[in-house]
């Protein structure tokens, strides 16, 4: 298999995602509170993942745990003005790689533990935002009224998460989904907004509800295993439909994917 039966491939593929239980998305108007991540000290999780490849659930990029990630590798000299073998690509090949490359490279999103608000009962999911999506949220903690509301100073912005996570007085998002045309969306693409409540308000009735919560929030790496380079690379392959014989022949995936 060459280059442009990978190409091909990557291009005409039906890509799927996930959908696991573990993640939330909005689809219409809804009302959610931000929980503290109780595994570690961020509740914000900066993660890197490549999507859409193939049949596969997200792939946690394994370069920012400082493995090679053969998909980076790959995509990497689709990116490339030249090919493996130092020629210059056709200007119609390199604009059509580099398109190849937007949809396979690695794409950060941040995992915050969360629970909609009258699903308590589903127990808290992970929503996975955009960067712009959570400097959104993060813009509710800034709100001087919030702070004071929560005993802070208005300046307070070593303690301002505590507007999103305080478990007795903090705020509940109002999150609105709109595709192009919907809700005011003049946009070509769906936007989301999110926007702090008016009032702070409990997580939970009582101290044993709160505990119970917090106490189903999953690690990240539950949901979203660390995977080794082979591993990934056992995806990839399994993505670009390339067999282990077409692997290892000299113009098979190899070639390309082990490049530098």
């Amino acid at each position: 298999m060459d280059i442009n039966a990978l190409r091909d491939r990557l291009a005409n593929l039906n890509r799927k995602t996930s959908k696991g239980n573990d993640i939330w998305k909005p689809k219409d108007e809804h009302q959610v509170r931000l929980l503290q991540y109780p595994h570690g000290d961020d509740p914000f999780l900066e993660l890197s993942f490549h999507y859409e490849i193939g049949d596969a659930p997200p792939v946690l990029c394994p370069l920012q745990f400082g493995k090679e990630c053969p998909i980076c590798v790959f995509a990497d000299l689709l990116k490339a003005w030249k090919d493996p073998d130092g020629n210059d690509k056709p200007e119609k090949t390199r604009k059509q790689d580099f398109e190849l490359f937007k949809k396979i490279q690695s794409k950060a999103r941040v995992y915050v533990p969360m629970v909609e608000r009258e699903k308590e009962a589903e127990g808290p999911k992970f929503w996975g935002m955009t960067p712009a999506q959570a400097q959104q949220a993060l813009e509710v903690c800034l709100d001087g009224d919030r702070l004071e509301a929560l005993g802070l100073e208005k300046d307070d912005a070593k303690n301002g998460l505590r507007v999103l996570f305080d478990t007795e007085k903090g705020y509940d998002l109002a999150v609105s989904f709109a595709k192009p045309g919907e809700k005011g969306n003049a946009k070509t693409f769906t936007q989301i907004s999110i926007k702090g409540r008016i009032k702070g308000t409990p997580l939970a009735k009582d101290k044993a509800a709160v505990k119970k919560i917090l106490d189903g929030v999953k690690k990240i790496t539950d949901v979203f295993p660390e995977l080794s380079s082979a591993e990934v690379d056992k995806i990839f392959k399994k993505f670009i439909g390339s067999s282990s014989a077409e692997a290892t022949t000299e113009g098979g995936t190899e070639k390309y994917a082990g490049a530098k």
